[in-house]
């Protein structure tokens, strides 16, 4: 799946974004499995190949997005989605409470 996918610019940024199945450990790991002379594993040299490239492009969006969240890091809390606790791209006022939260989050 992930060399099939690997091409697609929005699945790579939420492979990253996904801390559930990504780590740049686990690429690394896959990696050195798949270049590995010892295990009894065939793939497709076409689909090593992406799958090589994918982690390597992961790494590198992987280190942006940290640098970026270091950057947001000391946001003040009325930036902060009240529930996700994730700065707000689009902040909304509900009507009723008066609660400012990211529309992203309403509509989920």
């Amino acid at each position: 799946m992930y060399s099939n996918m690997s091409h697609l610019k929005r699945f790579q940024e939420n492979v990253v974004k996904d801390g559930r199945s990504y780590s740049n450990e686990t690429f690394e790991k896959a990696v050195k499995i798949l270049n590995s002379t010892k295990k009894s594993i065939s793939v497709n040299p076409e689909h090593k190949e992406k799958f090589e490239t994918l982690a390597g492009i992961l790494m590198k969006l992987k280190a942006l997005a940290t640098e970026e969240e270091m950057q947001f890091d000391d946001a003040p809390d009325e930036f902060l989605d009240p529930l996700m606790a994730e700065l707000m791209s689009d902040p909304v006022e509900l009507p009723n409470s008066h609660t400012i939260i990211d529309r992203i989050t309403i509509s989920k």
